[in-house]
């Protein structure tokens, strides 16, 4: 996989869980799930930590606005690399969704401040991550 193929792959992954995400938290509530003081709150812990990695991504749909030939050009990356990078962020993504159904449906997950905790870990923890891979991945694309 190259660079550029890896950059739109991505992208389309962390865009999608910036939409699924919060709209998935929301139907939730809609259906009971959770309080709208709770919802407030969900939305203030999940919103940044999709928010953030993101905004890489959208500014490289920006920067790729014109359709040019980058793949060809483009070096490739390891799989190793790949799979980092796409699994970590699928990962992330999955975690989020599956504590919050678990607090949603009273199954695992025993109180909204053992849910908080436990997304407050997972976006630390996905921080620290995006922080080193996708900041390397995206930010290259701007120095070529």
């Amino acid at each position: 996989m190259t660079e550029a193929k890896l950059r739109s792959t991505l992208s389309v992954v962390l865009l999608s869980a910036h939409i699924a995400i919060p709209s998935w938290i929301f139907a939730l509530y809609l259906a009971g799930g959770f309080l709208l003081p709770e919802l407030t709150q969900l939305m203030q812990i999940v919103l940044p930590g999709v928010a953030a990695p993101s905004t890489l991504a959208i500014a490289y749909i920006i920067d790729t606005k014109k359709a040019r030939r980058r793949s060809k050009n483009s070096p490739p990356v390891s799989a190793l690399f790949a799979a980092a990078t796409l699994g970590a962020s699928v990962l992330a993504a999955v975690l989020v969704v599956v504590l919050v159904s678990m607090k949603a449906w009273n199954v695992g997950v025993r109180s909204f401040a053992d849910l908080k905790l436990a997304l407050a870990t997972i976006e630390t923890l996905f921080g620290a991550y995006s922080a080193k891979l996708l900041a390397s991945l995206f930010q290259q694309e701007k120095t070529s």
